[in-house]
């Protein structure tokens, strides 16, 4: 096993296991929360759909120029901001 693989934890690049994109939402979610800077209401579930949809908004949609871009992510994070 390379060094990188071992560093992955024995998956080679682009791999994926299962659940793990979860697990991390998860630890994301609750550190976001314990230190007050998501929305309570706010899940991991809504944070991989919102991932979800804003890939496939890229992908079949029309390439939005950088500057607007950057302006709709902001809303977007802007949103999941605790109160």
């Amino acid at each position: 096993m390379s060094g990188e693989v071992a560093a992955s934890g024995g998956l080679e690049h682009g791999e994926r296991q299962p659940g793990r994109e979860l697990r991390i939402n998860d630890e994301l979610i609750a550190a976001g929360h314990a230190a007050g800077t998501l929305r309570p209401e706010f899940t991991s579930d809504d944070l991989h759909a919102l991932v979800h949809d804003n890939a496939l908004a890229l992908k079949y949609g029309a390439r939005p120029d950088r500057a607007g871009y950057d302006r709709r992510t902001t809303y977007l994070l802007d949103g999941l901001r605790g109160r």
